[in-house]
């Protein structure tokens, strides 16, 4: 094979020098033109020549046997193997605020008020109230309406554990997904020449609340239960935060927006 090799390449090369000298012209860069239109090359930078196309033509015969071998480097299906396993994060939300409490009145009197997500979350109202006369750049009267509103946010997390099946795609065969809560507020204040001001405030750096799927934090069995259930022929698996045995549910019949 090497010495076939050799022999394409040194065939390359002459058949390249060849066609330099047969169609060079006085314009072309190196030695003055002899008088007979030809460009003569001199013997050493003819070796030079021919060393490098050497190099250049083994190089690129060498990029052509490695991608045969590995027709996509870049495509990780072309790497994986039947039977191996990952887990795919998925995100996805609810598309909507859910407001869970609300206050209204003049600040001096509601200012003292809690306002509370369940358990999770809870701030004076007269707290929000001063956050969204600052934002706007306003002095507060205490005896000016306001309003203050609390409520919050879904955002699904799922771990899609998936198998390279013999149909050479990754395919999922188990999915866990946990829901997180993000608070919102929102406030509201009316100045004294009458104009309304209104903020709102997310507060998506950290979740106040998750509700866990029971398998979520445990990727070593929802990698095995998905290759188990390749390997036995079954559809995929799913479980969320209300599969409170960890059993099964159709996978298929699941919306993320659920």
């Amino acid at each position: 094979m090497q010495y076939l090799r050799r022999a394409l390449v040194l065939t390359l090369v002459i058949c390249v020098l060849g066609t330099q000298l047969a169609v060079a012209s006085p314009l072309d860069s190196g030695p003055a033109d002899s008088g007979d239109g030809y460009v003569w090359v001199d013997p050493s930078r003819e070796e030079e020549t021919e060393s490098a196309f050497l190099r250049r033509w083994e190089a690129r015969i060498g990029a052509l046997e490695n991608q045969q071998m590995r027709p996509n480097a870049d495509d990780v299906s072309v790497q994986s193997v039947v039977g191996e396993t990952r887990i795919v994060m998925h995100y996805g939300n609810a598309n909507t605020i859910y407001w869970d409490d609300h206050t209204g009145g003049l600040i001096s009197v509601i200012g003292t008020t809690m306002l509370t997500i369940f358990s999770y979350w809870g701030k004076l109202a007269g707290t929000i109230i001063a956050a969204t006369v600052t934002v706007a750049g306003i002095p507060q009267d205490d005896e000016q309406y306001c309003e203050a509103e609390m409520g919050h946010s879904y955002r699904y997390i799922e771990k899609r554990a998936q198998v390279f099946t013999s149909n050479l795609i990754w395919e999922t065969y188990y999915s866990s997904r946990s829901r997180e809560w993000y608070a919102h507020e929102r406030g509201l204040y009316t100045d004294a020449m009458g104009y309304t001001h209104q903020r709102s405030f997310d507060y998506t750096d950290s979740p106040i609340n998750v509700n866990w799927a029971p398998h979520y934090s445990d990727d070593s069995w929802l990698l095995g239960e998905a290759l188990e259930r390749y390997n036995l022929g079954q559809s995929p698996g799913y479980e969320d935060w209300t599969t409170t045995t960890g059993d099964p549910i159709d996978y298929n019949s699941i919306n993320i927006g659920d």
